[in-house]
């Protein structure tokens, strides 16, 4: 749209010992609608990276026993744009 809602954050937490993670978050699979012709926004994204560089997705509602070395990444979501774009 005209004006945007950001663009979200990025965070990659590491972990120095085994722990349990849960994660309560929200747009992971809606987005948030855009206003005045504004487009939609961006979805948020929830990865593990396990220490061997495997990848798991989380939903935005979930539970993972994570080890040391494994990491967590939280892109979060985007608000909805706002007016017609200039052309």
């Amino acid at each position: 749209g005209k004006w945007t809602s950001g663009d979200g954050v990025k965070r990659a937490l590491t972990f120095l010992e085994p722990m349990e993670c849960a994660i309560l978050s929200g747009n992971r699979r809606i987005p948030c609608f855009g206003s005045q012709g504004g487009d939609e926004g961006r979805l948020g994204k929830n990865t593990v990276i396990k220490a061997d560089g495997k990848e798991i997705i989380l939903d935005g509602c979930d539970r993972v026993d994570l080890s040391a070395g494994d990491t967590i990444c939280i892109e979060t979501p985007t608000g909805g744009g706002y007016g017609e774009p200039d052309e």
